[in-house]
């Protein structure tokens, strides 16, 4: 085999070795794969927001106290209400003040639930380089 026919061999290997990998990147395991461990950490952070928003509220009043003190802000927040503040604003606040716990267990999901999938899926396939 001359030298242009065994390149031009190995980019043709090459080429059905990526069609074959953006293939398999709409199989609808790989699809739904990276939904799952992110599904699961919002159920999990919701469950934990509903069981403890009682004192994750009153410490989010507690910090936002000393802010309130100043005459614009009392009056800002007595035209609010009270309803929005504990219904609306204290709500988003704990979401917000979670939020970085929910990223950091949905990446642990990823690891450890959808890695070992994937990892299966791709040495169950022949993806020559």
């Amino acid at each position: 085999m001359n030298p242009a026919q065994h390149a031009q061999g190995r980019w043709a290997l090459f080429g059905s070795s990526w069609t074959r990998a953006l293939m398999a990147q709409f199989h609808p395991k790989i699809l739904l794969l990276p939904l799952q461990p992110i599904v699961l950490s919002i159920f999990l952070w919701l469950g934990v927001l509903w069981l403890s928003f009682d004192r994750l509220s009153l410490a989010i009043q507690g910090w936002l106290t000393p802010y309130v003190q100043d005459a614009n802000s009392a009056h800002w927040l007595a035209k609010l209400g009270s309803f929005l503040l504990q219904h609306a604003l204290l709500p988003l606040l704990a979401g917000w003040a979670l939020l970085p716990l929910m990223l950091l267990t949905s990446l642990i999901f990823i690891g450890v639930l959808a890695m070992p999938v994937v990892v299966n899926f791709v040495g169950q396939r022949d993806f020559p380089a």
